[in-house]
């Protein structure tokens, strides 16, 4: 009677255990796996300070079209915003341009940064980082200039965005980019 008693016990604390464990457990897969499996955890941790945990992760290639997204949410009761991070890239001329079109207007330049550490890209008035690489593998486009690939990664309200673990992530993520699209030169 005692063994089973001890035995019922023990289960009851760890299905205790594992109840309290689970949500961060499920936060800690979900960040392990998410954009392409690249992101750092402690980075992406510090980002989410704010947050009670972290809701979902959805990142998509689309090769042909040369375009890559991916997007981190999470959940918490004092949020304005369920956006953590945002990433897109894209490796055609078109789209690239468009994306400087919607940064540099016709009418003038907006405020920009320029990264620090000398990393390829700037900062825009909204704080995304956008990072412009060369694409050797690519090879040229139709008017013979080397292709490039454009990473433009953005940060939720809440995140904490000003901070190394921000640099650290994006750079994460145009080699995930890189990854994804082909354009990661040979190694």
């Amino acid at each position: 009677m005692r063994r089973w008693i001890k035995v019922t016990v023990a289960a009851a604390v760890l299905g205790l255990g594992g109840w309290i464990a689970e949500p961060y457990v499920q936060d800690w897969m979900l960040v392990r796996g998410a954009c392409s499996g690249v992101l750092p955890g402690d980075a992406v941790r510090q980002l989410a300070s704010k947050a009670d945990h972290f809701e979902d992760a959805e990142s998509r290639t689309y090769e042909e079209l040369g375009d890559y997204t991916c997007q981190v949410t999470i959940e918490g009761d004092e949020l304005r915003d369920e956006t953590l991070l945002f990433t897109s890239a894209s490796v055609r001329r078109d789209e690239q341009d468009r994306q400087f079109m919607s940064v540099f207007p016709a009418e003038g330049f907006t405020a920009q940064a320029p990264m620090p550490a000398g990393l390829p890209g700037f900062v825009d008035v909204r704080g995304r980082l956008y990072f412009l690489v060369p694409c050797p593998k690519l090879g040229t486009d139709d008017d013979g200039r080397q292709r490039k690939m454009l990473v433009r990664t953005g940060f939720g309200p809440d995140a904490s965005w000003g901070t190394p673990a921000a640099y650290e992530t994006a750079v994460a993520l145009v080699g995930a980019a890189s990854d994804q699209l082909g354009s990661a030169p040979s190694r």
